[in-house]
């Protein structure tokens, strides 16, 4: 599940992404949703943000590219990128 917030959406919405990512949590009983967050706001990029995706079990999708008709996607955290 990808989750990708506007330039406009700024770190002053942490509550409500803490929020939804909680619901997600809730929601999914399995536990098997791969849940990947892209923020378009730059002040999202500090730790108490890694934090919160780190306890959901969410990844930051850093960046994509387009590779043919297929994309790449690039996840990126505190260890680097990892795909």
């Amino acid at each position: 599940m990808l989750i990708q917030f506007p330039p406009s959406i700024g770190k002053e919405y942490t509550i409500q992404l803490e929020k939804l990512l909680s619901n997600i949590k809730e929601a999914d009983t399995t536990q098997d949703w791969k849940v990947a967050v892209k923020f378009r706001n730059t002040l999202y990029y500090c730790d108490d943000v890694y934090d919160l995706l780190n306890f959901y079990k969410a990844q930051w999708l850093h960046k994509h590219t387009r590779v043919g008709n297929t994309f790449r996607y690039f996840y990126d955290g505190r260890k680097g990128v990892t795909g």
